[in-house]
């Protein structure tokens, strides 16, 4: 037992994953009201905002949280500020108020505040709060909410920061909004990078981001989100290059196991005194009366914001499908305010009603290009859901890629109640275009400047990757498609060695009809913890490959147990269903959801929006709920296994000598989780 023991500690002292840790919020744990000698229980305090502002720069970063908290219990709250601090330096004392007024705290160290963590865990009976382990915390005690009354918290501090090397990574803890369970009335992050360097690129694998610009060297991340639960910490990822064509990779791999890697292609910079050639753009507008009034003024508005980022150099038109096409004028005219003004009012005056001539609309919007003058692009907004004339999407995309004897790009905005993302997709992917979704509860900004950006001439074609010295498999996207645009492209793989290998990566690619050769030398090592979303992305990517397959081949059962077990192995959603012996499907019988999740997880860079809700994600690890229990879903039988008593002596000496398993730990009094070979098993009588 002891000898088993040991070798787990030490497996789990070896699967930390690292990373520059920020707080965002901090945690309000109340203890639970005494009434007539019995404890009464209470909800936990409703966060109405948390609000997380980090200035970065060459050499601090300076963090300010504001966060209110509201009790919506009969019983007023007592309770215990706590907040993560991380275990990065502090420059200079923390300051913290409470609702404007200067409040005292405690800063504990890790080993300081375990004893205050095991009092608070073995009051309430309750792990939620074990993900703290390992943390020095700043702890206010004796805090007190009265009944339907909120409280609000200010903490600024600053720490010390080098920018020494290529990219930086930023995690954002979010402990408290986790912790509160309910929907957190308004969340906000924003990530201000000043730096003496171009920033390249900022990627977030754990939230939809916004990027604002300021300059080469500065710009804003921001995450917005209004009453939706928080589920997850915030990542960022900001990548520091040069001014050209350039390449940055990342890997992944568990000990025993291939690894996963990330590849990020990043176009030339746009230099500000660039003049930019002027576009054709074409927009065609779904008006059927199955988009709905509701979803008829999201496309409207969308079409509306393009309209407005039009440039003086550019030419335009705007075209209706419903039963029939209409168009605003007879050919493209130019981008005058005046033109973008009566194109304005034509949108706005479509009414959803009818059915939807997808066919012609695209072949009538094909032949408004008379020659190519630059660069030429199709901005289809609506469902993709063709309903008069031609249906059938097999032939609406043969012949819209036959008659495209221009190469327009078809750019494809999804909107609608349940959008045919596969067939949006193979128009895109045809043209060598690109596709968006846009809904009712996403940030319509953030998501038309990203979608926007693309529709115009593509930065680098032709792109290639080439590895030396490692063997690679399984790399998606292929091919490459094109940088429009200051956006990069983000490639996947799957590698094999047996050490740390230092390869050659060269990528090829033609910038301004020129070919370019970048080399760059990176590890592939035998052991990196440090970024389990990468492994994600790749397997949501490896899915929507085997599932279109799947609809190729609906008798092949060998697919489909490959689906199954990758949806289940990463925690992701199954397009096909349950593993109830549902076959696959395929053409119109399908179902309407199926192109939505395929689409998701061929392009989203945010594994959270694949993730199935009958699973738990922790760091690196996925959890099924098995008769009551989360159960690691690497464990198999037979394993050598640990055994541990929930709040018991041994289950603290775990957690003090391998602080990192709270997080695991906290999803509640039955857990089961792997390291190496050995399984860790936690039970209880409750």
């Amino acid at each position: 037992m002891l000898r088993i023991f040991s070798r787990v500690l030490l497996l789990l002292t070896l699967s930390v994953v690292s990373g520059k840790g920020c707080l965002a919020g901090g945690i309000l744990h109340a203890f639970a009201p005494v009434v007539d000698g019995r404890s009464i229980a209470v909800a936990r305090a409703t966060i109405l905002l948390s609000k997380t502002l980090i200035t970065v720069s060459e050499s601090s970063a300076e963090h300010r949280i504001d966060q209110t908290f509201y009790n919506n219990n009969d019983f007023p709250l007592t309770g215990v500020f706590l907040v993560p601090m991380g275990t990065d330096e502090i420059r200079g004392s923390p300051t913290l108020t409470i609702d404007g007024v200067g409040a005292d705290f405690e800063l504990l160290s890790p080993a300081d505040f375990f004893g205050t963590l095991k009092r608070l865990t073995l009051d309430c009976k309750d792990p939620s709060l074990l993900s703290l382990a390992g943390q020095r915390v700043l702890v206010v005690r004796d805090v007190k909410l009265g009944v339907r009354q909120q409280k609000s918290f200010r903490l600024t501090y600053h720490k010390p920061c080098r920018l020494m090397r290529d990219h930086e990574d930023v995690l954002v803890r979010l402990d408290g909004e986790r912790y509160s369970r309910g929907p957190v009335g308004e969340l906000e992050i924003g990530v201000r990078v000043k730096a003496s360097r171009p920033v390249r690129a900022v990627f977030s694998a754990s939230h939809h981001i916004s990027v604002f610009r300021e300059a080469p060297h500065r710009c804003l991340a921001v995450v917005r989100h209004e009453g939706v639960p928080v589920r997850r910490h915030f990542h960022l990822q900001v990548l520091y290059l040069g001014s050209g064509l350039d390449l940055r990779l990342f890997t992944y791999r568990q000990p025993g196991s291939d690894g996963a890697f990330m590849a990020f292609i990043l176009p030339p910079m746009t230099v500000a005194t660039e003049r930019q050639p002027g576009k054709d753009v074409v927009f065609l507008l779904d008006s059927s009366g199955s988009m709905g009034r509701k979803h008829l003024k999201l496309a409207k508005r969308a079409v509306t914001f393009c309209l407005e980022r039009l440039q003086p150099g550019d030419s335009f038109n705007v075209m209706v499908m419903g039963t029939r096409v209409k168009k605003m004028t007879a050919g493209l005219i130019q981008a005058t305010e005046n033109n973008v003004r009566d194109a304005a009012r034509f949108v706005d005056s479509v009414e959803a009603v009818g059915g939807t001539d997808l066919y012609n609309g695209l072949i009538d919007a094909l032949e408004l290009f008379k020659s190519k003058r630059g660069s030429a692009a199709i901005v289809l907004v609506g469902d993709g859901r063709g309903t008069v004339g031609i249906t059938d999407p097999a032939l609406i995309v043969e012949d819209a890629v036959r008659k495209n004897r221009l190469g327009v790009r078809l750019f494809a905005l999804a909107v609608g109640e349940s959008p045919d993302m596969v067939m949006l997709g193979k128009l895109a992917e045809a043209t060598r275009g690109s596709i968006a979704r846009c809904s009712e509860s996403g940030d319509l900004a953030a998501v038309m400047n990203r979608f926007f950006g693309s529709v115009s001439p593509a930065r680098a074609v032709d792109i290639a990757l080439r590895f030396e010295n490692v063997r690679t498999q399984e790399v998606k996207p292929h091919p490459i498609p094109d940088l429009f645009g200051d956006q990069c492209s983000v490639v996947l793989g799957r590698y094999v060695n047996l050490h740390d290998t230092v390869a050659n990566v060269e990528l090829k690619a033609s910038v301004n009809k020129r070919g370019r050769t970048v080399t760059r030398s990176f590890v592939f090592p035998e052991v990196d913890t440090r970024r389990p979303y990468i492994q994600t992305l790749w397997a949501m990517r490896q899915l929507a490959e085997l599932v279109e397959r799947s609809l190729l081949k609906t008798s092949d059962a060998g697919i489909r147990k490959e689906i199954h077990e990758l949806a289940g192995l990463y925690g992701l959603k199954n397009p096909l269903g349950p593993r109830s012996g549902r076959k696959a499907v395929s053409g119109r019988e399908r179902d309407p959801d199926l192109g939505v999740i395929l689409w998701t997880l061929k392009t989203s860079r945010v594994p959270a929006d694949a993730e199935s809700e009958a699973f738990r994600h922790e760091n690196a690890k996925v959890f099924r709920r098995e008769n009551g229990r989360w159960v690691d879903v690497r464990y198999v039988p037979n394993m050598p296994t640990v055994t541990f008593r929930f709040l018991g002596e041994g289950y603290f000496s775990l957690l003090r000598q391998a602080p990192e398993i709270g997080a695991y730990l906290a999803l509640g009094p039955h857990v089961t989780f792997l390291h190496g070979n050995t399984a860790v098993v936690i039970v209880s009588d409750r």
